[in-house]
């Protein structure tokens, strides 16, 4: 299923891309017994909470990165997790790139030689319909870093 801030925006996604529930809120998402867990792309002002709300629902957390706008946000939503027994996962960009993969595994097998530095260039294009998400707290935070 899917959720959002507003139902009818729910509605319209569920539609467009074939999802078979829009919930009317978040917390009757949460309330749902079906759903075992959730992918948390909520603005970063608001993620911690929501994360927390979730995993006190008792779900298993996939959180866009990152998970709090500071050190004690992320603290909090990590003892939530702990607290409840879930899977709380960060979805890192860099991590999870396939070319960050490939470079780990040419390090690893001794393809490049004796690693002295790596300098790295993410050229992520961050819109949201026209508008700059991490215009903010930039673009690192965007990233997770």
């Amino acid at each position: 299923g899917i959720s959002s801030l507003e139902e009818q925006e729910a509605v319209a996604a569920a539609k467009n891309w074939g999802i078979p529930k829009a919930y009317k809120s978040f917390d009757d998402m949460l309330q749902d017994s079906a759903v075992s867990s959730v992918y948390n792309v909520l603005p970063r002002e608001v993620r911690a909470a929501w994360t927390i709300r979730a995993l006190k629902a008792g779900k298993h957390v996939l959180s866009e990165t990152p998970l709090g706008v500071n050190a004690r946000e992320a603290f909090l939503v990590q003892r939530a997790a702990e607290d409840a027994g879930r899977v709380l996962l960060e979805g890192t960009h860099p991590t999870c790139h396939p070319v960050t993969k490939r470079v780990r595994e040419m390090i690893v097998q001794g393809k490049v030689g004796a690693l002295e530095q790596i300098d790295l260039n993410l050229p992520v294009n961050h819109g949201l319909d026209g508008k700059m998400v991490c215009s903010r707290a930039g673009a690192l935070m965007s990233l997770g870093c």
